[in-house]
């Protein structure tokens, strides 16, 4: 390892020092040497920004998100880890993407919201099943919420993978962790079993971590059973190895347990010492971090603040859409009959004028109605201005793919509470398109929305909203699809139009798809409907690719 460190600057290809510079962030990691992690993080982003390399670029941030919270700054790492996360939407990897939504819960959970941690945990869990260190996560904010079954269920879950991977030294942080739900339980019996099996595989393994905690559970037992001097020994072992690993965590945890066991035997002299060393590790560790966890409490809520102001932006962007296609609807709706009266009127005065048909009352009659005319054609022209599209929302290139998934994530969860099944084949790289990414995003959440309602009358198994994407040098197409009770015979030529709905009465005003299609219009693009021969209906959308660079 020191030899490929001491190597790492001699390379000249950029290809293969981003490779290096990756695998020895990969090597730090497993040793835990975040500190030494920063140079190879710094190479590995500037070279993965620079060949374009999508993959190493969000590994290269996953790297720096660890590098930010082992030095306690968790706003920084939580921003590390989210640019990940949006990196990766677009690829092909599942695995990866659970791992760092599992180190984003892991960081939820030190700023103090073990809840939006837990969320996290279990979105890696369901991106990756077998993710044994998701599991062990949820495992244990779900102990700490007092869900004592449902934790137990986890890290049997984890611990089954773990032995299923061979992975010992997982097995034996779970059984640590068993130890500890059970005990906390009142099942000492089985408490103790399992932190004595967490103690003879970490002796095995010769990692000190897992022998201290497991050592530190015991001296619990043996101090609930009023065996005091054993639970004394068991504690002062901790203690010395996490002396040993200079681990303030594991120190501050061995020194508690210390000083329980030595108000047990009543050895006050010792107990002043441990106490005195408590007192000044707790200064140490938290007397100085006060001013740095208000800072990252107001970093929070100012990305908690920003995430929802994007959010509410984008539903009164929607708001207006809705209104500017009504306001459509309803402008090209009053322009037929107004024309047929502005034309009869017209034809009626021109007649007159050539013939004097009309007695003078009727005229003065027929021009009032041809004044009448005219001043609603210039109302409903400002009205057509005002509804029109603001100037700040500028067609730009953006990434098909990226727009698809943001949108995804804002419904992914109303969508499985409905028992249906969302699944994603988006093809691979970037698929630029020109447009407006709030209105694509729009057009997704819409099509989405529309299926599910198909999908009210299915069997839960049955229920399945399928998007796909694919692309040539022309054309990008996206397709959504689901296996609802599809269209009835004869919508196609309607189903877009303004005001129609399929739906019931009183249960939408039929603007979702005319939206849509005014959208993907807008785009130089165009969208068809039909029924699948297995079932279930299909949206077929097909937009220009963007010759130009992608914006990202």
């Amino acid at each position: 390892m020191e030899d490929r460190l001491k190597n790492f600057e001699k390379l000249s290809d950029r290809t293969q020092r981003l490779k290096e510079a990756i695998e020895i962030c990969e090597l730090l990691n497993a040793q835990s040497r975040l500190a030494e992690l920063e140079p190879y993080v710094n190479a590995a982003l500037e070279l993965a920004t620079v060949l374009d390399d999508r993959l190493s670029l969000a590994l290269a941030f996953k790297f720096q998100s660890l590098l930010h919270y082992s030095r306690l700054s968790i706003d920084r790492a939580l921003e590390s880890a989210f640019r990940a996360v949006k990196i990766l939407q677009g690829l092909d990897e599942a695995v990866l993407l659970s791992n760092i939504l599992n180190n984003i819960g892991v960081y939820y959970t030190a700023l103090g919201i073990p809840k939006r941690g837990l969320e996290y945990f279990e979105q890696a869990i369901e991106l990756n099943p077998q993710n044994s260190k998701a599991i062990s996560n949820a495992g244990e904010r779900l102990r700490d919420m007092d869900r004592v079954p449902e934790a137990i269920a986890r890290f049997m879950q984890a611990l089954e993978l773990a032995d299923t991977l061979g992975d010992e030294l997982q097995s034996a942080h779970l059984y640590k962790n068993l130890g500890e739900v059970h005990f906390a339980d009142g099942n000492i019996d089985t408490a103790e079993e399992h932190f004595t099996r967490a103690l003879r595989m970490g002796r095995r393994l010769k990692d000190k971590v897992s022998s201290a905690f497991a050592l530190i559970g015991l001296s619990r037992v043996a101090l609930s059973r009023d065996a005091s001097i054993e639970s004394h020994g068991h504690a002062r072992e901790a203690l010395e190895l996490a002396e040993q690993l200079d681990n303030n965590e594991l120190r501050w945890f061995g020194l508690l347990s210390l000083a329980d066991s030595c108000r047990a035997i009543g050895d006050d002299k010792e107990l002043a010492s441990v106490l005195t060393r408590s007192l000044r590790l707790h200064e140490q560790l938290y007397s100085g971090s006060i001013t740095q966890r208000i800072a990252e409490l107001e970093a929070t809520y100012r990305l908690e603040r920003k995430e929802l102001e994007t959010k509410r932006l984008f539903e009164q962007q929607a708001r207006l859409a809705s209104i500017g296609v009504m306001g459509a609807g309803i402008t090209h709706e009053i322009n037929q009959p107004l024309n047929a009266i502005t034309i009869n009127a017209d034809g009626m005065l021109f007649k007159d004028d050539r013939e004097k048909v009309l007695p003078r009352e009727y005229r003065e009659s027929v021009e009032q109605i041809h004044q009448a005319a005219m001043r609603i054609d210039e109302i409903v022209k400002h009205m057509r201005s005002f509804w029109s599209r603001p100037d700040y929302l500028k067609h730009v290139s953006f990434d098909l793919n990226e727009g698809i998934e943001n949108a995804l994530g804002m419904i992914r969860r109303q969508v499985a509470s409905h028992g249906i099944a969302l699944d994603t084949s988006l093809c691979k790289g970037p698929v630029p398109v020109l447009g407006i990414s709030i209105h694509l995003q729009q057009i997704v959440i819409n099509l989405v929305i529309n299926a599910m309602h198909s999908l009210d009358n299915k069997p839960s198994g049955e229920k399945r909203i399928t998007l796909t994407t694919s692309r040539d040098h022309a054309c990008a197409r996206l397709r959504v699809c689901d296996t609802g009770e599809g269209l009835p015979a004869g919508v196609e030529d309607r189903i877009f139009d303004p005001f129609y709905s399929t739906r019931p009465a009183g249960e939408g005003m039929g603007l979702g798809l005319a939206i849509v299609r005014s959208f993907i219009e807008e785009m130089k693009g165009s969208i068809e409907c039909a029924n699948q021969p297995e079932g279930g209906a299909m949206f077929s959308i097909t937009l220009p690719i963007e010759r130009r660079e992608t914006s990202r």
